[in-house]
């Protein structure tokens, strides 16, 4: 959500997405550290572009992953008044398999040029919270990251809540092929399956 902002010159309404950024460069004495030059720089994005690009790269590559693979994206549009962008890819599958947790692809306005390639479960989620160092520790066996979230609803019945876990892969929206996602999802699985054995209760002893 933009912010509304007042020029305190001309008094004219502005969000922050209309601001110029005025970057100063100055140059001081040696000895005394008094000011010799003072030099203005320039820098300006147009930060709706840059979203619109990021998000138009992703939907391409995962049109050309869909076409080649038996895949299903859908793309979800409830966040993105909050500049989340999600991508939810159904039938994902290793060597013909399918995956047992939820793949999405997620980009955040607030990250320019990078998005992520996620894997989620709630199978033990409370578990994992509890102990998030030892999650963390699988992850870096596998070269890839965790995420957690603990959502909560009511209904007629009370409250529930529920902790949905995963791991999770950045990737540059710039060098896109649709092999990266493969091996990407590859990974993702192998992590999700050492860390969901892990985290499995103990069977109880007959």
């Amino acid at each position: 959500m933009t912010k509304e902002l007042v020029c305190p010159n001309c008094h004219v309404s502005l969000d922050e997405r209309q601001l110029v950024t005025n970057t100063w460069t100055v140059e001081s004495c040696p000895h005394c550290r008094a000011m010799v030059r003072k030099q203005e720089g320039f820098q300006w994005q147009n930060r709706d572009a840059m979203v619109l690009e990021d998000v138009t790269a992703i939907g391409t590559w995962l049109g050309s992953i869909a076409r080649a693979d038996p895949l299903r994206v859908v793309r979800r549009a409830d966040e993105e008044a909050e500049g989340k962008y999600v991508w939810e890819d159904d039938d994902v599958g290793i060597d013909d398999t399918p995956l047992p947790w939820t793949c999405t692809v997620e980009y955040s306005s607030d990250t320019a040029n990078i998005f992520a390639v996620r894997l989620t479960s709630s199978q033990n989620g409370q578990a994992l919270v509890e102990d998030s160092e030892r999650l963390q520790i699988v992850c870096a066996d596998h070269g890839v990251q965790p995420h957690a979230e603990r959502r909560s609803r009511t209904d007629w019945s009370g409250q529930h809540s529920e902790v949905r876990w995963g791991v999770q892969q950045f990737l540059a929206t710039s060098t896109l092929s649709e092999n990266i996602f493969r091996a990407v999802v590859k990974r993702l699985d192998q992590a999700m399956q050492d860390a969901a054995a892990q985290f499995a209760p103990a069977q109880p002893s007959v």
